[in-house]
């Protein structure tokens, strides 16, 4: 590829980088390797510090998901990622089995945002984090018992037919969504939480965020 070619693709990836909120996931040994991240918005990648709580769901849910895909995948197809919870919250859309070979798409992930309608409350994080491996994570949250009386929730929400959430502009520290629905709902957001520097806001006004699935 000549350096003019060389070039543009990379600013096409660039601009793909921008404009596109997936993520994806390079099968192998995706937490030590760059490439991924380089043109993506990746799973995995490498660096010298990771958040505990991302390093605990890497070791006891999206490694076990990536090797029931690699055992199963040929045999399944598309369908086995109605198996892979973590992955699918993650907003996990394309699956590189093998680098030159076209990616597999999952056509179950969640999204950006998606509404619950109730929730499975546990007593500590070992319980919230097994959890994930038994609950329909589309519809239903699982939360610390202390997070859940500290905010008062409702064991359910109603979500009418015709509610949506979507991500409407991205940034790496400035997210904006916008939301339809006509009842107070749940949302659950596919990022990481972290209380060190994320606030929320609807309409502008500042709203306490808490923390659900072990790490959403």
């Amino acid at each position: 590829v000549n350096n003019e070619k060389l070039i543009d693709l990379i600013t096409q990836y660039g601009v793909l980088n921008q404009n596109t909120n997936y993520r994806v996931l390079t099968l192998g040994n995706p937490f030590n390797e760059t490439r991924t991240s380089y043109y993506h918005k990746s799973i995995g990648g490498y660096h010298g510090a990771k958040l505990k709580r991302y390093q605990e769901l890497i070791d006891f849910r999206i490694s076990q998901e990536m090797a029931y895909l690699q055992q199963n995948i040929n045999a399944q197809g598309i369908g086995v990622f109605k198996k892979t919870p973590t992955l699918n919250m993650l907003n996990t859309k394309y699956i590189i089995l093998n680098p030159n070979q076209r990616p597999v798409e999952n056509a179950f992930r969640f999204g950006n945002a998606w509404f619950v309608s109730k929730f499975k409350v546990v007593d500590n994080g070992d319980e919230e984090i097994r959890a994930l491996d038994i609950l329909d994570t589309k519809s239903t949250a699982t939360i610390q018992n202390s997070i859940f009386k500290d905010f008062n929730l409702k064991e359910a929400y109603q979500i009418d037919s015709t509610a949506s959430i979507k991500l409407v502009n991205y940034k790496p520290s400035h997210l904006k969504y916008e939301s339809k629905s006509v009842s107070n709902g749940f949302a659950v957001f596919s990022e990481l939480y972290y209380y060190k520097g994320w606030n929320a806001y609807i309409d502008g006004e500042f709203t306490p965020h808490l923390r659900v699935n072990y790490a959403l």
